[in-house]
């Protein structure tokens, strides 16, 4: 979608484990998980002292991963 399509008037919901958008567009997964964790630990691991500002659409998946690390 454009950053202009008016996406954040759409409907949203969480359905069996993935955030679904205007019926049609699968934005996250559940199985997403494991591959976002890992993310979190290299950013963690390759940062030190460093402050992480996570914007995202989703689940809320990393951001709660990267908060607690």
């Amino acid at each position: 979608m454009k950053p202009d399509s008016g996406w954040h008037r759409l409907l949203s919901r969480l359905e069996a484990g993935q955030l679904v958008v205007d019926d049609h567009y699968k934005v996250m997964e559940r199985w997403e998980t494991p591959p976002m964790a890992r993310m979190a630990e290299l950013l963690h691991a390759s940062l030190q002292r460093t402050r992480i500002v996570e914007v995202g659409f989703g689940m809320g998946i990393s951001a709660s991963i990267i908060a607690i690390k």
